[in-house]
Parts: structure tokens; C-alpha cells; sequence
């Protein structure tokens, strides 16, 4: 529910003058005007000053919003922006999300402000600040015994700009998110009413992050279901252009984990060992252990030309990859994934040492054709799918002696061999 009273009158010269005498939202955001709010519309200007809003918490002030020709300036500031607000924010922009999962998995008293003043004519001109004002974050993930508090004391983005010169520096610290710093600079290309970060941009990068653990990233990323644990060090550098940088850097993993309740994963004692070398990442060593066997993972990924690519080959010694009351799974083999612009590809001979697979018992409720689910296309797709690659597998998996499928009235054990095959 929006509504808005505007007052003011016309001249042929000058245009439209008035004010916004009251602006309110009743919706999954509700805001409200506290004053009057001058504005000016007139052939290729435009004026808005002392515009502020009330939010559910914290106000947002905008100073002045004013366009002449080619010419942009705005200038104000925000206090007092929970959380919670921009997590409803940030749902409220994205389809398919459902309504509250960020919001359940993100909590807290943690408030944002920030201040802004930009001057856009031949070239910009100006700074962006955001920065925690106080309050902490509280992290639920749906595996986790207990809420994760971050224990955070400083959290601040800042941009500054100096004739199309950026500036970026981010900083992050918390007992348990650790400590984070990077610092990076570019050069904003393109022309007025059209300006871009061009691949062609210069760039100069430098940052270090050390996290004594992993357990909020799961949530924070959208997986609320997965759960991660060790810690991390990284430092890293850049330098060269956007669309070609060139990387320096050392990233280690030390005692990770990775547990996945739904699909019965579980591996630990995980050891990362990483390289960024020019326009790659080496990855040394990935190695992780499981309830019984071990996988190890290695390979490199490019970043030439805008234009990523990844080669990977996955080591499996009597793993036991998934665990559930539905589904066990020993497996033995090596896969080799590889990734570029064009396809995704994954090759692989595997051996299922031990295997017991229980078929459901009832198929899972079905929608009906003629029902429309908001937010979703036809067919089950999200409304924000993007264009997939084309996929081609090659994987040939032989079952071993001690396969079992029961369910269905099927209780057997199969032999032999199973070749999956995409293209």
C-alpha cells in the first residue's frame, strides 16, 4: 500500500515547483515522509532536497538529488539501518527466494549508516561510506546445535573517487568472523549517462583475511543446510587490468570440514593448500577424510581474458561419500571436471565398494498442470534461471560385488557395470 501527496503549481519557463508533502509505504517495507520535501522538475533538471525517510529502524536522509544536463550531484546519509531491514530488502528484490529464509538465518542487533556525496558531470567525483554503527550478527544454520554469534567490532566499505580514479577499501573484524582488509584500486571508463568498469581498467588489489572458522559462511551463502568447518588464511594481490588480472597469493585451509545432512556427507581433518600465480589458481592439495576412505582433489583454474576456465581431477580411495537411512555409498576412482566458456565436462571411472540404496516408498505429491506458482516458470524453473552450459558426462562406474537395491518389492543385489553418458 503506497500512497503520496504532492503540491505545486507549473510556469512554461521554469517548469514544475512544489513540494512532496507526505510519501508512506505499508508494504514489506514500510517507510514514512517526517517532512515536506522541496522538489523541482524542468526541461533536462531536476531537484530533490531534505527528503528523509523514517524506516522501521533508522531514518535515511537525502540531502540533495539534483540533475542538470549531463550533471548528477546527490549528497546525504543513513543511521540507525537494522539488519533485519535489508534482509527483508534484499528477499523482497530476489524471486523464488521464499519469504523469511534470509531473515531466520541472518538475526541480530547489528545497525548499518553510511553518508555519500557524488558529483557526476565529465568525469566523478566523490565517496560512498557504509560502516556498522554497533550490534553484532547471529548466524542459524539448520544443522547447527546453536545460534553463531560473529562477535563483530568494525565492519566498513568506502569508495572514493577522484576523476573517475576508484578507490575501494573493506575491513572486517570479529571474534569469530576474524579479520579481513582489502584495499583496491581501478579506473571507471565510459561517458556521461553511460559510465562502466571497461575489462581494459587497470587495477591494483591487495587484501588479507584470516578466519578462525567456517561455520557461518553455509547460511551466509544461501545454504543454511551445509555445514563447514576449520579455518582459513589468505593473502592475496592483483595487479594488471580487470578483464586480465595478475595474481599473487597464498590461501590455506587447515582442519575443514564439510557436513551435509540431506544428502548424507560428511567429510573432515581437511587440509587446503592454494596459489594464485599470474592468471591462476593452483589448487596443491584439497584433502579430505571421511568416515571411512579419503578424497583428495587438485588442479587450477584461469582467469584469462574475462573468460574462466577450470581443470580439476577428484581422487576417491574407499570413500565413504554418502551416509543416510536411504542411501550408503563406498566408492574408489578418479574424475577429472573440467570447465570453460563453452561446455562443462566430467569423465571419471569409479568402483562402488560397498553400496545399499533404498528406494522410496511412495512417489512425493506432484503439482497439478493448471497451477501457477508465483515467481516460478512453467516446468518448475526459477524465474531468474540463467542460461545453462551444455553438459557432457562420461562416467563409468562399475558396481562391485556388494551392491544392494531394496524397496519398491525389490530387494537384490546387481553387478556389472553402469556407463552414464551426456551430450
Amino acid at each position: 500500500h503506497f500512497t503520496a501527496t504532492l503540491a505545486g503549481g507549473w510556469q512554461p519557463v521554469k517548469g514544475w515547483s512544489g513540494v512532496i508533502r507526505s510519501l508512506e509505504n505499508r508494504g514489506a517495507i514500510p517507510f514514512v515522509l517526517q517532512a515536506p520535501a522541496p522538489l523541482k522538475i524542468s526541461d533536462g533538471q531536476f531537484s530533490l532536497t531534505d527528503f528523509v525517510l523514517k524506516l522501521p529502524s533508522g531514518s535515511l536522509h537525502l540531502q540533495s538529488l539534483q540533475k542538470n544536463g549531463n550533471r548528477l550531484q546527490s549528497r546525504g546519509r543513513a543511521s540507525g539501518i537494522a539488519l533485519t531491514t535489508l534482509t527483508k530488502l534484499s528477499e523482497s528484490m530476489q524471486q523464488g527466494t521464499p519469504d523469511g529464509a534470509l531473515a531466520d538465518t541472518l538475526t541480530g542487533t547489528l545497525t548499518f549508516g553510511a553518508d555519500w556525496s557524488l558529483d557526476a558531470d565529465r568525469f566523478i567525483d566523490g565517496s560512498v561510506r557504509v560502516f556498522r554503527e554497533g550490534g553484532d550478527v547471529t548466524v542459524r544454520a539448520g544443522n547447527t546445535l546453536a545460534p553463531l554469534t560473529l562477535g563483530l567490532s568494525k565492519l566498513a566499505l568506502r569508495a572514493d573517487i577522484v576523476k573517475n580514479a576508484l578507490k575501494l577499501q573493506f575491513e572486517m573484524e570479529g571474534a569469530r568472523a576474524g579479520n579481513s582488509c582489502f584495499s583496491g584500486s581501478t579506473r571507471i571508463g565510459g561517458v556521461p549517462g553511460g559510465w562502466s568498469l571497461p575489462a581494459t581498467s587497470p587495477l591494483q588489489m591487495s587484501g588479507t583475511a584470516n578466519l578462525p572458522t567456517l561455520a557461518w559462511i553455509g547460511p551466509v551463502i544461501g545454504q543454511p543446510g551445509l555445514d563447514l568447518e576449520g579455518r582459513l588464511a589468505l593473502a592475496v594481490s592483483a595487479s594488471g587490468t580487470l578483464g586480465a588480472p595478475v595474481l599473487a597469493g597464498q590461501i590455506n585451509g587447515d582442519q575443514l570440514g564439510l557436513r551435509w545432512v540431506e544428502q548424507g556427507v560428511k567429510l573432515r581433518n581437511g587440509v587446503l593448500r592454494a596459489q594464485l600465480q599470474d592468471d591462476r589458481l593452483l589448487l596443491k592439495q584439497l584433502a579430505f577424510e571421511g568416515d571411512q576412505g579419503s578424497l583428495n582433489v587438485q588442479g587450477e583454474a584461469r582467469f584469462a581474458n574475462a573468460r574462466p576456465s577450470v581443470q580439476m581431477t577428484l581422487t576417491a580411495d574407499r570413500l565413504l561419500a554418502f551416509s543416510s537411512p536411504e542411501r550408503l555409498l563406498v566408492v574408489s576412482g578418479e574424475s577429472r571436471i573440467t570447465l570453460d566458456d563453452k561446455r562443462l565436462q566430467l569423465n571419471g571411472k569409479f568402483k562402488a565398494e560397498r553400496a545399499m540404496i533404498e528406494l522410496p516408498a511412495e512417489s512425493g505429491p506432484t503439482i497439478s498442470d493448471d497451477v501457477v506458482v508465483l515467481g516460478r516458470e512453467p516446468g518448475g524453473k526459477s524465474g531468474s534461471a540463467g542460461k545453462a552450459l551444455p553438459l557432457q558426462v562420461d562416467v563409468m562406474l562399475d558396481l562391485g560385488e556388494r551392491f544392494f537395491i531394496k524397496g519398491k518389492g525389490l530387494d537384490a543385489q546387481v553387478g556389472g557395470s553402469l556407463r552414464v553418458r551426456v551430450d
